[in-house]
């Protein structure tokens, strides 16, 4: 077992449930290096908000501890969340003021300079909506809020519960790019989020979440460097005798189509140059050719498959 105080997030043999259910988390272990961008994923219903929750204190697990920054949360829950950001569930903040002074507010609990509040509002690109009243805020506004309110006290922590919901595609790349200064910064970033293209762009540090417990977790450098075949889609004159033809051999036939295409999972280029020697010694008039390697999300299909 790893040493929990050396890992800013250290969850041991987690298992929660609800009353008269059975376990979402089911034994549950959970690393995160200080410094790293841990990147959460899992299918809808496989337990990422339920841990989120266990992390912050909110749930009593059934079995095992959560220790964050080497402190357990049950004993020392207030002292970490004075370090510690963090956005779940919806944006939660009173609608009958602005986000000027929903986040003023927040200085009597944190205790930071007030000039941190223009700092994060235009971070956020909400200063010059400063005094619209949160009950008037747009949707992918208040998840902006939400964001700001999370790193106000320049956290030595986030943790967010899919923070990009909301937001139109620029506000994606712009959160992203917030994201990765401020862990440049120095502060360790867990999220969930189901935009696994985005995940890929900004995690260093990737968990799948299965029932109930981790089925991988690895630097996502590594990972992606271990589903480095090819997938190569041909178009071609027809397909037929295709898997007769490649399917016996270390070439396989993935898929074909109805117009006339056919992909294939390739381990090397050595393969690609057999695959259209063997199909143009066969006749086959190749009319045009992509090829592409696995993201995050085929690799996410595959082991949750």
């Amino acid at each position: 077992m790893r040493d929990k105080l050396s890992n800013m997030i250290a969850i041991e043999d987690l298992t929660f449930s609800y009353p008269g259910k059975k376990p979402v988390i089911n034994g549950l272990n959970l690393h995160v290096d200080g410094g790293a961008i841990y990147g959460f994923i899992g299918a809808n219903g496989a337990g990422k908000s339920t841990t989120i929750r266990n992390m912050l204190g909110l749930l009593e697990p059934r079995q095992g501890k959560v220790y964050i920054m080497g402190k357990e949360i049950s004993t020392a829950k207030l002292e970490i969340m004075q370090k510690t950001g963090h956005l779940i569930d919806a944006p939660a903040f009173y609608g009958h003021l602005t986000c000027l002074e929903n986040l003023q507010l927040l200085h009597c609990y944190y205790k930071f300079d007030r000039s941190r509040v223009e700092a994060v509002l235009k971070m956020t690109g909400l200063w010059e909506q400063r005094r619209l009243l949160f009950s008037k805020c747009s949707t992918g506004m208040k998840q902006r809020l939400s964001i700001a309110r999370s790193i106000i006290h320049q956290p030595k922590l986030l943790i967010l519960d899919e923070p990009l919901n909301g937001l139109d595609p620029e506000w994606v790349v712009a959160i992203r790019n917030l994201l990765k200064e401020i862990n440049q910064q120095g502060t360790t970033i867990f999220f969930s989020s189901h935009l696994l293209s985005e995940m890929e762009k900004l995690a260093t540090h990737v968990g799948i979440l299965k029932d109930g417990h981790l089925t991988l977790e690895l630097p996502m450098q590594t990972l992606l460097a271990q589903h480095q075949q090819l997938q190569v889609t041909i178009f071609l004159d027809r397909t037929e005798q295709l898997h007769t033809l490649f399917n016996n051999g270390h070439i396989q036939v993935k898929q074909t189509f109805n117009d006339n295409s056919a992909t294939f999972r390739l381990d090397n280029k050595t393969q690609l140059h057999l695959l259209l020697q063997t199909l143009i010694t066969n006749n086959y008039r190749i009319l045009d050719l992509n090829t592409d390697q696995p993201g995050l999300e085929e690799i996410f299909l595959h082991y949750n498959s």
